[in-house]
């Protein structure tokens, strides 16, 4: 047998005739049979792990279908109105602000006659000027709001709404609300147009955005799945369980000489 440590002493037992016994491992070197795990906290780690394992397949659909879907949905729908004529697209919105409590007073109409991308509404007591920019590029910022302001004054109106299919300078949103203007970009027009657009439209949106998303959820899935399933293997414990117990090296009592 190999050296032993020194200071190292075999754990003894006794048989049934009252003889020392010591185990010996397949190394020579006798030690204390290890326990098997406790079932219990067997059974608690495998309950975590398949709560863990399940949360990661729920959290990555909800992912998709609540976040990346919304976000495919919101681009393709902006573009979709960016694809119409202004004047369509301008309806629609003022149709979607009906439903806010804005009502229609007067259509403004150029020099020419020619109708402007400019209405007056009314909401209750206070008369609004809504200024529509059509168009993705277009950038609502401090010179629009200056402008903005001027028409309004002009108009002798009270309020004044800029809405756009572009984007929203930041900076200059503080500046509109202390020039009590509202400010509407692209996705907010989107998220205010989007029930009174015609059902073809709407559907094909949604379709659209489903299949963006269809293939990367389905992907993100199986690996979800497949490290859930690592999880419950790994972390609940499930390795260490004797599955074949003829593999394990079996203890051989010897007889101690007396």
């Amino acid at each position: 047998l190999p050296a032993r440590p020194r200071g190292w002493r075999a754990p003894q037992r006794h048989d049934a005739h009252g003889r020392r016994v010591f185990l010996c491992t397949a190394k020579g070197y006798p030690h204390e049979p290890e326990s098997p795990p406790d079932p219990m906290s067997v059974v608690v780690s495998l309950l975590i792990a398949l709560a863990v394992a399940v949360a990661l397949v729920l959290g990555s659909r909800l992912w998709f279908d609540r976040v990346q879907k919304r976000a495919h949905e919101q681009r393709i729908g902006i573009e979709v109105l960016d694809a119409r004529r202004w004047r369509e697209a301008h309806d629609l919105l003022v149709q979607a602000l009906g439903q806010e409590g804005y009502a229609q007073a007067a259509e403004v109409t150029g020099p020419s006659g020619m109708p402007l991308a400019e209405r007056h509404l009314s909401r209750g007591a206070s008369r609004v000027l809504l200024i529509y920019k059509h168009g993705t590029s277009y950038h609502i910022g401090a010179a629009a709001l200056l402008d903005a302001e001027r028409r309004r004054q002009e108009a002798e109106l009270d309020e004044v709404l800029i809405a756009t299919l572009g984007s929203l300078d930041r900076d200059a949103l503080a500046q509109a609300e202390r020039m009590k203007i509202t400010c509407l970009d692209g996705p907010m027009v989107w998220s205010r147009v989007k029930p009174v657009l015609d059902t073809a439209a709407r559907e094909g949106v949604a379709t659209e955005a489903e299949a963006l998303v269809e293939r990367p959820r389905r992907l993100a899935g199986i690996g979800a799945a497949v490290l859930g399933l690592g999880i419950v293997v790994w972390g609940g414990g499930l390795n260490d369980l004797p599955w074949d117990a003829g593999s394990a090296p079996e203890p051989r009592p010897s007889a101690a000489p007396r």
